[in-house]
């Protein structure tokens, strides 16, 4: 779906128009992205334009991205590391981060979402505010508001993080005072200045009284004025506050008046971003949906890769548990942090699994750590040797060591359900497909991002929440009897009807509705007003409304 916004840009479409117009046409839906994303894979798009065809260009854009990204990752890590353990820890950083392959999910060559970048964002602000938090100063504030503001631009996903780095650096002020001053102020300051700016360069004018629960939005600016203005006033020498009782006092009282006028102004903030899915869309797609299932869950259906998951944050928790408890006290703080940061990534990964991928960089800072601390152990006997001490210590930290540990099998229904689903959504799947006449096709919603990037057709459903009036439309038609769904299908404005037997969605949809359209043609029954079209070998069956 970001390559078809992308294209979509690159052809025409407006900087602030983010609609996807060939999802529910005719009114399209507005995603709930920026361009922040779309500017340096398009860039490289356009690099390679010049050496390569179009479509050369994209692959060639698409693989170079999340390497980038990947470059990116290891040089902040590396800088955080050093900054917490010393440029002793590099090569340690180095292994640590090398060899945590799992989290390397959002970087596999090909995937251009926004969640590489936001993890690169994430230890980014990370690294700054352990540097500011450490006696650094204006230039460690502003790239830690930097990253904070690009992040919120992006999208929300980093949003629980952000906080807890505002707060703590909130809370290290209140305890410190004029020691922690300097960066707290640049921090406030830079806050309420480039969060309106990134803001502004990202959300069209029409919308910016608009409160949204999902993206940027007016509530999310005015926090940032408002408390990134408190916050230099606060700390700046003209504000007498000598102990740490009177500025625990002046910031709570900033923040429940921040919070009462924001909340006043902005009633919607505290919605949920999927509020305002449908009831049924929920159930029959959101809540199969992998990456935003509990860790809980996926448990249960992928036990080795959930153990690839949980069992390095949690040796990563530990150890950010101990380095708070036992490092030196210039570097307590930021370990304070980065622990609670680790903390939420865990709860936050048994809410939505994904949310771990952010999580285990700042679990792997903690392997760092406890591989910097064995090195200048002096036991004795066999563990004198320094590589050999460090080199158990990695273990816990990589996901390679708990492959060997013994969990229960992936059920063969799991897995083949999974293969099945990714082979219909293979570019050569649906590359027939793309010799169809221009129309809207009427398909089960985790096709339609796949039909968009594909083919030339339009879609009603596709794997957005935003989405939902399409979705909706989706599942009555599929759930209905094949008669019956005739007239929902045409009020659509569809000119197809397609269904891969082996997309989960499909199943799930003849699931729910055992005498419906979606299982009568998983039978291969379709009723008298859908013909057959015939294409090359694909996995879709197709048809035309007669």
């Amino acid at each position: 779906m970001r390559m078809v916004q992308i294209r979509a840009w690159l052809g025409g479409q407006g900087w602030f128009d983010l609609t996807a117009h060939r999802m529910n046409p005719p009114s399209g839906v507005l995603m709930h992205w920026s361009r922040i994303v779309d500017v340096p894979v398009s860039a490289l798009i356009l690099a390679f334009r010049s050496v390569a065809s179009p479509p050369d260009a994209e692959r060639l854009a698409r693989i170079l991205f999340p390497l980038a990204c990947q470059a990116l990752l290891i040089t902040a890590f590396l800088r955080t590391s050093q900054v917490l353990c010393g440029r002793q820890a590099s090569v340690s950083a180095l292994l640590v981060i090398v060899l945590s392959g799992f989290q390397y999910g959002q970087f596999v060559a090909g995937r251009i979402d926004h969640h590489a970048p936001q993890i690169v964002l994430l230890v980014t602000m990370v690294g700054a505010a352990s540097t500011g938090l450490r006696g650094g100063g204006k230039g460690p504030a502003f790239v830690c508001a930097l990253a904070i503001a690009l992040s919120l631009g992006i999208s929300l996903e980093n949003l629980p993080f952000i906080a807890a780095i505002v707060i703590g650096v909130l809370v290290v002020w209140v305890a410190r005072g004029a020691g922690a001053a300097e960066f707290v102020r640049g921090f406030g300051l830079s806050l309420a200045t480039l969060v309106p700016l990134v803001a502004a360069a990202t959300i069209p004018p029409s919308r910016y009284t608009v409160v949204a629960a999902d993206a940027l939005s007016a509530p999310h600016v005015l926090f940032a004025i408002l408390g990134g203005t408190a916050t230099f006033f606060l700390t700046s020498s003209a504000c007498q506050l000598p102990h740490w009782s009177m500025r625990l006092v002046g910031l709570s009282l900033s923040g429940l008046a921040i919070g009462a006028i924001v909340l006043m102004l902005c009633p919607g903030l505290l919605a949920s971003p999927y509020g305002d899915v449908d009831p049924l869309v929920r159930q029959i797609w959101l809540a199969h949906v992998t990456e935003a299932m509990p860790l809980s869950t996926t448990i249960g259906l992928h036990p080795g890769a959930s153990t690839l998951i949980l069992a390095p944050l949690l040796a990563g928790f530990t150890a950010n548990l101990w380095a708070a408890a036992s490092c030196k006290a210039e570097a307590r703080d930021a370990w304070r942090l980065i622990a609670v940061l680790t903390a939420i990534g865990l709860a936050g990964a048994f809410w939505e699994v994904r949310v771990a991928s952010s999580a285990m960089p700042l679990a792997a800072l903690g392997g760092v750590w406890a591989m910097t601390r064995a090195a200048h152990m002096r036991p004795s006997g066999l563990f004198r040797l320094p590589w050999l001490r460090t080199g158990l210590c990695l273990l816990p930290f990589t996901p390679f060591t708990w492959i060997f540990v013994p969990v229960p099998e992936e059920l063969p229904a799991v897995r083949d359900a999974t293969a099945a689903a990714q082979a219909c959504h293979d570019a050569d799947a649906l590359a027939p497909l793309a010799n169809l006449p221009p129309g809207i096709v009427f398909a089960p919603i985790d096709a339609g991002s796949h039909l968009l990037v594909h083919t030339g057709l339009s879609v009603l459903g596709a794997p957005y929440h935003r989405n939902n009036a399409g979705n909706r439309a989706v599942i009555d038609g599929f759930s209905t009897d094949p008669i019956a769904a005739e007239s929902l299908v045409r009020r659509t404005g569809a000119r197809y009807v397609a269904i891969c037997p082996g997309e989960a969605q499909a199943k799930a949809l003849a699931d729910y509705a055992p005498q419906g359209l979606a299982a009568h043609l998983l039978a291969g029954d379709p009723p008298p007003w859908l013909r057959p079209v015939p294409l090359g070998p694909t996995l879709f069956r197709v048809y035309s409304l007669q």
